[in-house]
C-alpha cells in the first residue's frame, strides 16, 4: 500500500468528520471536514541487504513525512483535538503499525481562520503529524555461480580449474 493510501486509511478510520486529500479536483464534503496534505518525506540512509541465492538484494530506507491536517468548518478545532487524542490510542497505534506507519510527533494544534472573498471568515484548524515509514525496493543484481581459472604465467601453463561458488 502506498504511503498516501496508508495515511488516508489511518486518519479516516479515527476521524469523526469526512476526510479528503488537499489540492485535488472534485467536490468537497460539507463542513466540517479534514483535508490531508503530505509534506516532504525525508529519506534516511539506505540499508542494502545481502544478495540472495537467486541474485536479488533488498534496499530499505526509513523516512519521516509531515502529514498536514487542515479541518474546515464549525467545530474544526475540536475535531482535530479529538483526532490528536485518538492517534495515541492502542487501536490507532496498532493500525498504524499494520500500515507501516509510526506516529513520531505532532505540532501544536492551531486555530487559523481564513478570510473568504474578503468578507467572511471560515473556521480552520491545523495540526501537523509526523509519521515514519519504511520504503522497500529490490533488484536483481545477479551472482557469479562459477569461475574458470586457467592460462599461463611466465611461460608456464596453469591447469584450468572450475570453482563453484
Amino acid at each position: 500500500m502506498s504511503l498516501q493510501a496508508s495515511v488516508y486509511t489511518l486518519i479516516s478510520s479515527i476521524s469523526a468528520v469526512p476526510v479528503i486529500f488537499a489540492n485535488q479536483n472534485g467536490p468537497q464534503p460539507a463542513a466540517p471536514f479534514i483535508a490531508i496534505g503530505l509534506m516532504g518525506g525525508s529519506a534516511q540512509d539506505i540499508h542494502i541487504g545481502a544478495t540472495s541465492a537467486e541474485g536479488v538484494r533488498t534496499l530499505d530506507a526509513h523516512r519521516t513525512t509531515t502529514v498536514s491536517l487542515r479541518c474546515f468548518g464549525d467545530g474544526c478545532f475540536d475535531a482535530l483535538d479529538a483526532l490528536a487524542l485518538k492517534l495515541e490510542t492502542e487501536a490507532a497505534l496498532t493500525m498504524a503499525d499494520s500500515l507501516n506507519l509510526a506516529i513520531v510527533g505532532k505540532e501544536s494544534l492551531q486555530y487559523a481562520p481564513q478570510l473568504i472573498d474578503g468578507t467572511a471568515w471560515e473556521p480552520v484548524a491545523v495540526l501537523d503529524v509526523f509519521v515514519a515509514s519504511t520504503g522497500h525496493a529490490s533488484e536483481n543484481v545477479g551472482y557469479i555461480a562459477t569461475v574458470e581459472v586457467g592460462g599461463s604465467a611466465d611461460g608456464k601453463d596453469i591447469e584450468q580449474q572450475v570453482i563453484s561458488l
